[in-house]
């Protein structure tokens, strides 16, 4: 078995960018198995990304597709075995709030990640091809793809997904106000029920998602009633209100006033 001690790899001091590429390449375990280690780690982050074969991280294996991420000025210890015929992509990099970004994405270290879909050896190969450069400009790109890299490897959580499915909802709401009001199309949006939407909505919104839409109707016809001098039979029905009678009682629950009232009181101030 082949053993190296990091004896060779290539430092460098943290940059002031987010990410900063300190070096990349390829390695194939082909004739001999192959460890290493460092015993006090490397002063910047080190990534892992199995294209084939598996790598053992101290008993911990992946596989292809998987990657592995290291923390700087942690002991590393892994190997592959020529059996496996593993192929394997490796990433140093540094970065200034590094740490921080990890956190935020939810990208683990020290373990598997494996819910990546999709083969990342382009962005590997981009990443080589500017590490040769080594210009300002490939530096630049070099950081791009390492931040892209990030993003691909980043696993919201089912609450996070769920936020960024209601912010969809949301804007549904502004953008089809006129429309009748469905709670089943929403909680659709969600793959939940009608009840758990309904109080979803309110617990993250504050208020019920048949509320909330009535309010964006109101909104609208107040900024209609303001700036325009549309007929209020007309803003009635632009709002989703085919009965104006029963608009001007619906805006006269939420406002205060009536809307005749409401557009005279706003074009006499």
């Amino acid at each position: 078995m082949n053993i190296y001690y990091g004896t060779g790899d290539i430092k460098a001091q943290p940059c002031e960018h987010t990410a900063g590429l300190v070096s990349t390449g390829i390695c194939r375990c082909e004739n001999n198995d192959k460890m290493t280690i460092r015993k006090n780690g490397r002063i910047d982050w080190s990534l892992f990304y199995c294209e084939q074969g598996c790598i053992d991280f101290n008993g911990v294996s992946i596989k292809k597709g998987e990657l592995w991420i290291y923390p700087p000025n942690v002991m590393q210890r892994y190997t592959v075995y020529a059996k496996d015929r593993s192929v394997y992509r490796y990433l140093h990099f540094n970065g200034s709030h590094v740490e921080k970004l990890l956190s935020e994405l939810c990208i683990p270290t020290e373990q598997p990640i494996d819910h990546i879909k999709e083969s990342l050896t382009e962005t590997f190969q981009k990443l080589s091809t500017d590490a040769e450069a080594n210009t300002a400009l490939s530096r630049l790109r070099a950081e791009y793809h390492i931040l892209y890299l990030l993003s691909k490897l980043s696993k919201p959580s089912e609450e996070e997904k769920t936020f960024g499915i209601l912010t969809r909802v949301i804007d549904s709401m502004e953008h089809n106000f006129s429309a009748p009001y469905n709670a089943k199309d929403y909680a659709d949006m969600l793959y939940i029920s009608v009840s758990r939407f309904n109080h979803f909505f309110k617990e993250s919104v504050g208020v019920s998602p048949h509320k909330y839409y009535m309010n964006i109707r109101i909104k609208n016809a107040q900024e209609l009633l303001e700036q325009t001098d549309i007929p209020i039979n007309v803003i009635a029905k632009t709002c989703g209100y085919e009965d104006a009678l029963y608009f001007a009682q619906a805006f006269k629950k939420h406002v205060g006033t009536t809307p005749s009232e409401y557009r005279r009181i706003k074009n006499n101030n």
